[in-house]
């Protein structure tokens, strides 16, 4: 392991030894962690090395990483602040030095790595003008140019800059030809710049790289599309809605497809069995079982921009801290709906037993929430604590059957109504591990580009992650 370059030659002293491999060990084990995409676990793990080694690059830059990823930006920044000023303190000792030497004290800049990780934060944020400030101050000073040339590409494909887009994805590829993302930015380009048959041959290259790529299947087929290769086209949105079936736009495409260029009947109406009915008017609606992330999901809609269907009667507690965002009205849509006529394309917080109740004159697109049921039960326990309703936190286990049970009859209610309802489930435990892919997975559920996803991850607070599974 030290010979391959994975853990660090030892000295003589047995004890610093001792710690250092457990160091050694402690950080390996947070990197699994990121690689199952649990960064809360792997923070947890990383502050404490960084705390006791705060010189050490690769600690520092995955600690960072996980912030970032958790959307936790001002603990990132704090951190980032806390390097540059301990070297910054060390540069004026060397300064200080080189004069009582009558010597040129060296230029001073940060080390490239903080700079990196500096630049990474605002990516993550999508401030793209400042990343791009910062990644090009970068780079030239970076070994390893790769993955900077990527996140450039990104940005400047997001802020418009197509020919700066391509040159940084081109430079990727010639640092690293197999890069599948480098390969889907570069097919974005092209096919912007309506250049079709590059695209093609770069989407091509990216799905054969990395085939569970559903977004680069879609475009594969929106290339086919132009180019009029119909049924391409309509084999490239297949693939797309097998991964990734809340993708409607590629199934719009397939039924405009089916109907005029290609015969093939029984796909035509199958797809026509899932088209939702676009002519009724929309709800969006938030959903789960009791406390498995409902009004976290209802304040990150508010944050990115949408209307909320909310009385504001039921004011935050100890137990919701950031509010309930629940209307008094939902609770008697068993009996009346007359108030969903004013929560037009407003997003409204049900709970899973009365979605049964919604009426089919509307058309519904439902964010589930879902949670280990042993979190909910633990949640729920406590919260019945915290009322005063309860004397302790007794879980209550007869209710994981019926909760089961209750899941299973959402799924048919869904299946069974599928011309009113769209519906994609959203992980409470990987929102926190991973907010960038449940975001980037919302917004394409609700086909839109204008959420304000930076304000979105800002209300993911992992201190209020409190009912906890451990490994979860």
């Amino acid at each position: 392991m030290i010979d391959l370059g994975y853990i660090e030659k030892q000295g003589a002293d047995m004890d610093k030894n001792v710690k250092r491999m457990q160091e050694d060990n402690d950080y390996f084990l947070a990197r699994s962690y990121m690689g199952g995409q649990k960064y809360f676990e792997a923070a947890k793990i990383l502050l404490p090395l960084f705390q006791s080694r705060k010189s050490n690059p690769r600690v520092f830059g995955s600690l960072i990483t996980c912030y970032c990823k958790l959307a936790q930006y001002d603990v990132a920044l704090a951190l980032i602040d806390e390097v540059k000023s301990a070297w910054k303190q060390k540069y004026d000792e060397h300064v200080k030095e080189a004069t009582e030497k009558n010597a040129q004290p060296d230029v001073f800049r940060y080390p490239a790595d903080i700079l990196f990780h500096e630049a990474f934060l605002y990516y993550s944020k999508l401030d793209n003008f400042k990343a791009i400030e910062l990644f090009n101050e970068v780079l030239p000073h970076l070994n390893n140019k790769s993955i900077v040339n990527l996140y450039l590409g990104n940005v400047y494909y997001n802020t418009g800059n197509i020919e700066k887009a391509k040159h940084h994805f081109e430079s990727e590829l010639d640092i690293n030809y197999d890069c599948a993302e480098a390969h889907y930015g570069l097919g974005l380009c092209e096919f912007k710049n309506k250049n079709y048959e590059h695209a093609l041959s770069h989407f091509l290259d990216c799905v054969s790289l990395k085939f569970d790529f559903a977004l680069a299947h879609y475009h594969l087929g929106e290339v086919f599309y132009k180019m009029k290769q119909y049924n391409d086209a309509a084999g490239a949105y297949e693939v797309c809605l097998q991964q990734n079936a809340g993708i409607n736009k590629a199934r719009a495409r397939l039924i405009k497809l089916y109907t005029e260029h290609v015969s093939n009947q029984n796909r035509l109406a199958y797809h026509n069995t899932y088209k939702v009915d676009d002519t009724l008017p929309l709800i969006y609606v938030v959903s789960g079982l009791p406390r498995s992330g409902t009004s976290l999901m209802m304040k990150m809609l508010e944050a990115a921009g949408l209307n909320i269907f909310s009385d504001n009667e039921r004011t935050s507690d100890d137990n919701n801290p950031t509010g309930y965002y629940e209307h008094k009205a939902v609770m008697q849509l068993a009996r009346n709906h007359e108030f969903l006529n004013g929560a037009e394309n407003k997003v409204v917080k049900i709970v899973a037993p009365l979605l049964q109740y919604l009426p089919m004159n509307f058309r519904y697109k439902i964010i589930f929430m879902t949670r280990h049921l042993d979190e909910v039960l633990l949640s729920q326990a406590t919260m019945l604590v915290r009322t005063g309703k309860k004397q302790q936190v007794d879980l209550n286990l007869n209710l994981a059957n019926s909760y089961n049970n209750l899941l299973s009859e959402v799924k048919q209610w869904q299946l069974k109504f599928n011309k009113n309802i769209e519906m994609i489930e959203i992980d409470f435990a990987q929102l926190h591990n991973n907010a960038d892919e449940g975001i980037a997975k919302i917004s394409s559920f609700l086909e839109t580009d204008n959420l304000l996803v930076t304000k979105m991850k800002a209300q993911i607070n992992a201190d209020l992650y409190r009912s906890k599974v451990s490994g979860k």
